[in-house]
This record gives structure tokens, C-alpha cells and sequence, in this order.
């Protein structure tokens, strides 16, 4: 009988995985999140014959919410071995940082977490649109009104162009600002974030700055980064004066036609939350296949529910107020610098 080799679950640090199936858990994505807010990575790895395997990466956070491991921060999930794997991982966390509160963001489901203690705080799906098609196929895959909506934006004159100068962040920075502002009431995230995913992904040929055109006019545009043979749309935003011409439909149906026509897997369209029906449907309209994201919450027993409730209610007033028409963009910069790993 073949002997077998002991393992043992250790937490080591961390720095991305070279090789990951997705952007999240990537060395460029993790050294952006560390380079504009200082977070500190570490992993649950099961070891054995001294190799390691991952099972969990995560983050310490200390900010005003107290002290909270998140696997993993201004992510949209984090894809895991196995849902085994996940339970280990987070009952050695559970043993490491009893006070701590620990959150997990994790594409699929995890039953066995609740035993242990974890409720799920939040629920959405994670959209893919398949690109290993024709183009004909992934046109007819999207719905009628979708195709609608590109038909529109095309007899509006629009066209849109792929940009990977840092330039292009400004018309992108400016839309995303606006639209927080205007029509949900909160801050934009700093401008530092998205130049650090310039210099680690477009910079190196791994993404760009999408924008639809109306004349010389960025109407709107998309932040993709490309990682492995995906796509992955991490925010798009546009200018609420032009919504009519259905610029989004145009962009969204380039960047599925030219990543087809480069031979990629698929366009990852991020978390929808179960509470944003309409999102759902707009991303099932472009051909997406969705997989269930589940966010779970593990609460210490010296938790302050009550005093996380005081917080999250100054933050957010404090946010409407800073968020007003009337504040200078330079304050509303400012505090999105100072404030915004809170949201993490």
C-alpha cells in the first residue's frame, strides 16, 4: 500500500497567484489593492510534501469598523477549490482571529460554513458571456432589446475605440464620479485605484479603457481587464445626458466581438446583487450564464452590533453630504481618498 503523505493547514502570506484562473486572485490585482490601500495579504494553504495548495486568501483590515479578515476586499468573489476547502480555511480562521470578524465573498455556495457559525449577508450572481462562438451565434444569443439598443447607438453615430493610455482615464474617471454622485449618492473610488490597475494591466497590455464616442464625446466607457483568456468588465459608466442612444449596448457588444475575435473564453460581467433585478436582466440579455455569489459573515462574540450600526449610519450620512451638487469635486476627491477602504 502506497503511503500517504500527511498535510497540515497553515496561513502564510500572500502575495497572488501567477498562474489564477481569475483577475481577483492575481499577482497585478492583489499588488493594486496593497499599493492604494496597504491591505495585508496572507492565505490558508493546505501543505503537503512541501507543497503548498491554496484553499482561502484573505486580508487583515484594521479601519474603523474595528479589525475584520475579508477574503478578499473590493472584490466581487473569490473562486475556491472546493467548498471543503473553504470550510477548513475559514474554521482555522475562526481559531486564529477569534475577535476578529470575518467575511467571505465566494463564487458558488458553501453549506458547510453555517454549521460553523457564518450567515450569508448578501446574495447575487456572477454573469459570463461565452466568446468561443461566431458572430452571428453571439448575436442571436443576446436579447432582442439588447440588439435593439446597438442598432440604435449605430444609427446615432456612435463608435467606440479601445484606449490604453492613461489619458483615457480622465472622460472615464469624470462619467464614474458623476453617476455616483448624481444618481446613488456615493463616492466615487479614488482615482488611484483605477491608475494602479493602468500601470499593472493596461500598461502591460492586459486591458484598456473602452469608450463610445459621439463625435470626439466620450458617452461612455468601460474598464476591462483582460487576465488568463478572459475579459473581465470591472465597472462601466456613462454620461446620464446620453443614455437614450444606448451607448452601453454598443460598447458591451464590441468588447464581446473583438475578445471573441482574440480567441478569449469569456466576458466576466462581475456580481449582480439578487436586489437589482433589472441589472440581472440587462446582463442575461447579453447571452450571460449566471453562477450564484454568496457573501458570508462570521460575528465574534465581543462584536458590537450596535456600535457597527452607529458607524455604517455616520458613514453613510456623512457620505450624502459630501456627495451633494454643491460640494467641490476637489472635497469629493479628497474624501474618497481618506474614506474609502472602509467599504471594503
Amino acid at each position: 500500500m502506497d503511503e500517504v503523505t500527511p498535510s497540515s493547514l497553515l496561513i502564510v502570506p500572500w502575495e497572488g497567484s501567477r498562474t489564477a484562473a481569475d483577475v481577483f486572485v492575481s499577482t497585478s490585482y492583489i499588488a493594486t489593492l496593497r499599493a492604494e490601500y496597504n491591505f495585508e495579504f496572507e492565505a490558508v494553504v493546505r501543505r503537503r510534501g512541501g507543497v503548498d495548495t491554496l484553499l482561502l486568501p484573505f486580508a487583515r483590515i484594521t479601519d474603523l469598523f474595528g479589525s475584520r479578515i475579508v477574503s478578499l476586499p473590493f472584490c466581487d468573489y473569490v473562486t475556491c477549490s472546493s467548498p471543503e476547502g473553504v470550510a477548513e480555511a475559514a474554521e482555522l480562521l475562526q481559531k486564529t482571529y477569534p475577535t476578529r470578524q470575518i467575511v467571505l465573498k465566494i463564487l458558488g455556495e458553501v453549506p458547510r460554513l453555517e454549521p460553523l457559525g457564518f450567515t450569508v449577508m448578501r446574495r447575487g450572481d456572477c454573469h459570463r458571456i461565452p466568446l468561443n462562438a461566431t458572430d452571428e451565434e453571439l448575436w442571436t444569443r443576446t436579447s432582442r432589446a439588447f440588439r435593439k439598443g446597438v442598432n440604435k447607438a449605430l444609427r446615432s453615430g456612435l463608435r467606440v475605440e479601445e484606449a490604453t493610455s492613461v489619458d483615457a482615464l480622465q472622460p472615464f474617471y469624470r462619467m464614474l464620479t458623476d453617476l455616483r454622485r448624481q444618481k446613488f449618492g456615493i463616492l466615487p473610488q479614488p482615482v488611484g485605484y483605477y491608475e494602479q490597475l493602468h500601470s499593472r494591466f493596461m500598461n502591460e497590455g492586459h486591458g484598456a479603457v473602452w469608450l463610445a464616442l459621439l463625435g470626439d464625446r466620450p458617452v461612455a466607457a468601460a474598464c476591462i481587464l483582460e487576465h488568463g483568456n478572459s475579459l473581465y468588465d470591472k465597472m462601466g459608466v456613462s454620461d446620464t445626458e446620453y443614455l437614450d442612444m444606448r451607448p452601453n449596448n454598443l460598447l458591451l457588444w464590441e468588447v464581446m466581438r473583438r475578445g471573441r475575435e482574440r480567441g478569449l473564453e469569456y466576458l466576466d460581467m462581475g456580481l449582480s446583487p439578487e436586489s437589482n433585478p433589472g441589472l440581472i436582466r440587462f446582463k442575461e440579455g447579453l447571452g450571460g450564464n449566471a453562477t450564484p455569489v454568496r457573501y458570508y459573515r462570521w460575528l465574534p462574540q465581543n462584536h458590537d452590533s450596535a456600535q457597527e450600526a452607529v458607524l455604517r449610519e455616520t458613514l453613510s450620512g456623512l457620505t450624502a453630504i459630501l456627495t451633494r451638487p454643491d460640494v467641490p469635486e476637489s472635497a469629493v476627491f479628497a474624501a474618497s481618498n481618506l474614506l474609502y477602504r472602509n467599504f471594503g
